[in-house]
């Protein structure tokens, strides 16, 4: 390959001792100019796979934190439910009028004193930990 660009150089003119090198430099820089492109396209090839992994293992780690959220919004309706039940079953026994404040306050701190997370009870709301019950 050397020797036919060899002779097509000095078919152009360039002289005989200096064709030879020519044709080197041109092989050379041919091979490199491929080995530069091979590299480019393997290197962009790796970096598609990598974008490709990376955003699999985003969206699978967001679904794992969207059903963990939707897990702990669902426990914490539970809890809130049975906290509601609480109350009303402690009142069931109270005629429909409503409760006065201070029969609020000693049923919201006897709950609590049972162990009832009283926090999550709205009418509980503004009743101070430690306040105890009346007689």
């Amino acid at each position: 390959m050397i020797a036919l660009i060899a002779y097509w150089l000095i078919g152009k003119g360039v002289g005989v001792r200096a064709a030879r090198p020519i044709a080197w430099a041109i092989v050379i820089g041919v091979a490199l100019i491929l080995a530069g492109v091979g590299k480019c396209t393997y290197d962009a090839n790796v970096i598609t796979t990598h974008e490709a992994k990376t955003s699999a293992k985003l969206e699978r780690t967001g679904r794992q934190a969207d059903t963990s959220a939707a897990q702990r919004a669902a426990a914490r309706r539970r809890a809130e439910a049975t906290a509601r039940k609480e109350f009303d079953n402690a009142t069931a026994g109270i005629p429909d009028n409503g409760l006065t404040d201070r029969q609020r306050i000693d049923l919201c701190n006897e709950l609590r004193d049972g162990g009832v997370d009283t926090s999550l009870i709205p009418e509980c709301s503004d009743v101070r930990a430690g306040a105890q019950a009346a007689p």
